[in-house]
C-alpha cells in the first residue's frame, strides 16, 4: 500500500503496480477530495475527506490517473499504475514538507 498525505493544499504524484493500493489522508483542516478525471482508466471519487480521514483505492487497470481535488481544482496529480502485483509497502508525501 502506498499512503499519500494531502498536505498544504497538494496531492502527490504516486507510483503503484497494477493490483496496488493508494491511501490518501486529508492532513489539512480544509476538506478535500482525491477524485479521478473523466479521463481516468477507472472513475473513482473519494467524497469529502475532512482532517485526519482516509479514502482507499486498489487499482487493478494499468494507466495513469489524472486526480484533483473537487473543492480545490488546481491540486491535481497522477497516479501511475502498472507492472506486476505489489511486493512492498510504500510510502509518500509530498517533498519540502516536514510531517513529523
Amino acid at each position: 500500500m502506498v499512503e499519500s498525505d494531502i498536505r498544504g493544499f497538494r496531492l502527490a504524484n504516486v507510483s503503484v503496480p497494477v493490483g496496488g493500493t493508494v491511501k490518501w489522508t486529508n492532513r489539512d483542516s480544509a476538506p478535500h477530495t482525491a477524485t479521478a478525471k473523466g479521463d481516468a482508466p477507472v472513475r473513482f471519487n473519494s467524497g469529502t475527506l475532512n482532517q485526519n480521514q482516509s479514502f482507499s483505492f486498489t487499482f487493478a487497470r494499468a494507466g495513469a490517473y489524472d486526480i484533483f481535488c473537487e473543492f480545490h481544482p488546481n491540486m491535481e496529480a497522477t497516479v501511475t499504475v502498472g507492472g506486476a502485483s505489489p511486493a512492498s509497502s510504500t510510502s509518500t508525501s509530498v517533498p519540502g514538507y516536514d510531517y513529523n
